[in-house]
C-alpha cells in the first residue's frame, strides 16, 4: 500500500521590521507568507492546519506540522464537526493532523486566555459595512478592522489596493477604529491555487485570524442569508466552527437580506463614497461597473433613490448599455431579479435587464439541486423576464 501523501508546513520563520511583521512557512517547496502592518503576528498550529484542511480533504492527504505543538482541544473538536459538514457537501476525506511537539497543558485543553479585543474582517462591501454598524449599534464596536490584500484583490493590483486603503483610512478615522492591513500569497500557492475560492475563503480568513495576536473575538460578515441553505465556505453554521480556545468566531448579519442592508446603508456618506462590491475589476476604480455584482448593486441603489450620491459607482456608460453586455449564473440571476422586480425601471433599462435574464437562462441547462430551495423564486424570475425555454430542476 502506498504511503499516504502529506501536506507539510515547516521551516517557520518570523521577521519584524518597524511596524510590519512577516511569518513564512515552507509548503511543498514554496514559501507561504503572511505580512501584517499595524499588529502582531504569532505562529500557531491552528493557523497552519486551518490553511491545509480543504486541500488535504480533497487530495486524501494528511497535514504535518513541523516544530509545532498539536492544535488545542477546542479547535480539534470544532474542526471535526466542520470537516464532517464539508465532506458531506463536497466529498473527500477528513485529514489527520500530525505534529512533532507535545503541547503544554493549557494549549492541550484549550485553556489559553482569550483576549477580549474584537477584530472585524472588512472588505468595504455591503455586508462588511452592515456588520460594522451593527456592532456599533449593539455597543460592541470592533477594536480593529482587518483588510486583506491577496484574497479578492490580487497582490499585483496595487492601484486598486492603494485607492481602497485611502478609503479605509477615512472610514477608520471617522469611527476611531484601528486598521490592520494584511498581505498574503496564500491563493497563489500551488497547494491552494486549484481549490474553489467559494469553498475555501472562510478557511483562509480563519487561518490568518489565528495568526494575529491580541484579538480573541473575530467577526465575519455574512455572505448570504440563513434562508439560503447552500454549501459555502463561510456561513452562519460554518464560521463559528473556526473557533479555538483563544479565538472565538462570530458570524454577523445572516438574518437580513442584502438588499435590506443596502437600503439601511444608502444614506450614509461613507458608504456612498467608499462602498466596494467588486472583486473582478482591476485598476484604481473601486467598482468596475461591468460585472453582474456591480450592476445588481446599482439596481439596489436605484431603489433607494440615492444613486446620484454614490460616487463609488462612476462608470461613464448608462446602466442599460452595460446590461446589454453581461450574462450571469443562475444564483446571481435570482438576486438580480429581486433587485429589479419591485421597481419601475426606465423603459430602456427594463428591456435590457429582462433581455439579460433571458440570455443568461439560455445558458443554464438545468437548475442544480443545491438551489432547490429557491424553486419558487426561479419560477417567478422566468415569468418576470418572459423566458420561453425549458428549465429542468435536478432532483
Amino acid at each position: 500500500m502506498p504511503d499516504q501523501p502529506s501536506l507539510v508546513f515547516g521551516k517557520i520563520k518570523h521577521r519584524k521590521s518597524g511596524t510590519s511583521q512577516k511569518l513564512k512557512a515552507m509548503v511543498d517547496g514554496k514559501w507561504l507568507w503572511i505580512e501584517l502592518e499595524g499588529g502582531e503576528l504569532k505562529s500557531t498550529p491552528e493557523a497552519w492546519a486551518t490553511f491545509g484542511l480543504y486541500p488535504a480533504m480533497t487530495t486524501g492527504s494528511r497535514i504535518r506540522l513541523r516544530d509545532q505543538p498539536s492544535p488545542d482541544k477546542v479547535w480539534a473538536a470544532n474542526t471535526k464537526a466542520l470537516m464532517e459538514k464539508m465532506t458531506g457537501w463536497w466529498g473527500g476525506k477528513i485529514p489527520k493532523i500530525v505534529t512533532d511537539q507535545r503541547p503544554g497543558w493549557r494549549r492541550r485543553f484549550g485553556l489559553e486566555r482569550r483576549p477580549r479585543k474584537r477584530l472585524l474582517f472588512f472588505s468595504g462591501g455591503v455586508d462588511s459595512f452592515h456588520a460594522l454598524y451593527e456592532m456599533i449599534r449593539q455597543g460592541t464596536p470592533p477594536d480593529a478592522l482587518l483588510f486583506v490584500d491577496g484574497f479578492d484583490i490580487d497582490l499585483t493590483d496595487t492601484a486598486k489596493s492603494e485607492v481602497y486603503l485611502s478609503a479605509l483610512d477615512e472610514i477608520r478615522s471617522h469611527h476611531r477604529i484601528k486598521l490592520l492591513r494584511l498581505k498574503t500569497n496564500l491563493r497563489k500557492m500551488p497547494f491552494y491555487r486549484k481549490c474553489s475560492w467559494n469553498n475555501t475563503h472562510g478557511l483562509a480568513m480563519a487561518g490568518v485570524a489565528h495568526l494575529i495576536s491580541g484579538y480573541g473575538e473575530i467577526y465575519v460578515s455574512s455572505s448570504f442569508e440563513t434562508i439560503r441553505d447552500i454549501p459555502y465556505g463561510s456561513r452562519w453554521d460554518v464560521d463559528v466552527l473556526f473557533s479555538s480556545g483563544s479565538k472565538r468566531f462570530h458570524h454577523v448579519g445572516s438574518g437580513i437580506l442584502r438588499a435590506t442592508k443596502l437600503t439601511d446603508l444608502c444614506h450614509d456618506p461613507l458608504v456612498q463614497r467608499h462602498l466596494r462590491v467588486c472583486w473582478r475589476g482591476r485598476g484604481p476604480r473601486k467598482n468596475c461597473g461591468e460585472c453582474e455584482k456591480c450592476l445588481r448593486t446599482e439596481l439596489n441603489v436605484m431603489a433607494s433613490g440615492q444613486q446620484e450620491r454614490f460616487s463609488c459607482f462612476d462608470h461613464p456608460e448608462p446602466l442599460a448599455c452595460r446590461f446589454a453586455r453581461i450574462e450571469a449564473k443562475l444564483d446571481p440571476l435570482v438576486r438580480m431579479w429581486q433587485a429589479a422586480k419591485d421597481q419601475s425601471l426606465p423603459p430602456d433599462l427594463d428591456l435590457a435587464v429582462k433581455a439579460m435574464l433571458r440570455r443568461s437562462l439560455d445558458k443554464e441547462p438545468s437548475v442544480p439541486k443545491e438551489l432547490a430551495s429557491e424553486r419558487a423564486e426561479i419560477e417567478s424570475l422566468v415569468r418576470y423576464c418572459g423566458y420561453e425555454g425549458e428549465l429542468a430542476f435536478e432532483s
